[in-house]
């Protein structure tokens, strides 16, 4: 099977096999993002962190990354969560729920005084089952290597067109 995507978002394919003894179809649906998956280790003293531009941080589904501290694993996964409503939370532990909108950028104009920009990037809940309609601008900030201390800022950002009164934004770690 091959496919070349014309557009972003989520796009519905139909798979239809054939042989001698008849033929069966499937509609599969499928993701297309704006920017590819990424991945960046951050080190900073005795604080290792691995941030994703998909609102993933200190995943370790490779067995490698996550977030440790003097080499001892302190965090499986961790993610960003977005609500609007109890049945409108984008975010999940284990499926991505939101969309890289960019590559990871290193570096950059800190806003914290002592501290350097790591990562620069951008994603968005279009890929949840009930998304809000937000981007986020995710950053994460780490001292010199002898400090042990990094830092994530959010800025979410309302895409909806409508006020999202009562909005929750949180992590979820495990």
């Amino acid at each position: 099977v091959s496919w070349t995507p014309t557009a972003t978002g989520r796009q519905a394919i139909m798979l239809r096999a054939e042989n001698s003894a008849g033929s069966d179809e499937q509609r599969v649906g499928v993701w297309v993002a704006e920017a590819e998956r990424q991945t960046l280790a951050i080190m900073s003293g005795r604080v290792a962190l691995s941030a994703f531009n998909d609102g993933f941080v200190g995943a370790s589904y490779d067995g490698r990354g996550g977030f440790g501290f003097d080499g001892a694993s302190a965090l499986f996964s961790g993610t960003l969560l977005v609500g609007a409503s109890p049945n409108q939370v984008s975010g999940s532990l284990y499926a991505s729920e939101f969309s890289p909108l960019a590559p990871i950028a290193s570096g950059g104009d800190a806003a914290l005084d002592g501290f350097e920009v790591v990562t620069d990037t951008r994603f968005s809940d279009a890929r949840a089952p009930t998304p809000a309609g937000v981007d986020v601008s995710h950053r994460i900030y780490a001292r010199d290597a002898i400090s042990n201390a990094v830092v994530a800022e959010y800025i979410v950002i309302n895409r909806s067109g409508a006020a999202l009164a009562g909005l929750h934004v949180g992590l979820a770690m495990d």
